[in-house]
């Protein structure tokens, strides 16, 4: 028999995990790009366009690098939570965080979305484990 409560808070416990991993795919996707050369970069200035920050030629968004306090979380969930899923259950993780609809992740690994769902539930439980080391 579960005590008063401890339902609700186990829940507020998977929601924090499922927003800190994707907080850590936001900041990686915000860390800058290395792949070209500097002095072919783009220097076209900032502009505020439709309230947002974008770059002048009007396409590509403003990419502000994230914190080192930011870096060190995402490397925490990426190395240390993470570590303990198998590559499906990653899949699957990384895919809900990245903002893949369920059926997308379903159709790439080829099994149902009500399996997908188990299996993310199941993962999460997994890394919720794992920080607690139980």
């Amino acid at each position: 028999m579960l005590l008063k409560g401890t339902e609700n808070q186990f829940y507020q416990v998977v929601e924090m995990v499922k927003v800190s991993i994707k907080r850590a795919a936001i900041t990686l996707k915000r860390l800058p790009d290395y792949d070209k050369p500097s002095k072919y970069r783009n220097i076209t200035p900032i502009y505020i366009k439709w309230g947002k920050l974008v770059k002048g030629d009007g396409f590509e968004p403003l990419r502000i690098t994230p914190s080192p306090k930011e870096i060190d979380f995402m490397d925490k969930v990426l190395f240390d939570w993470l570590k303990v899923l198998d590559e499906r259950e990653l899949k699957i993780v990384w895919g809900y965080a990245v903002g893949m609809r369920r059926k997308e992740i379903a159709n790439s690994l080829g099994y149902s979305t009500k399996w997908i769902k188990l299996k993310h539930d199941k993962a999460i439980t997994k890394i919720i484990c794992h920080i607690a080391k139980v």
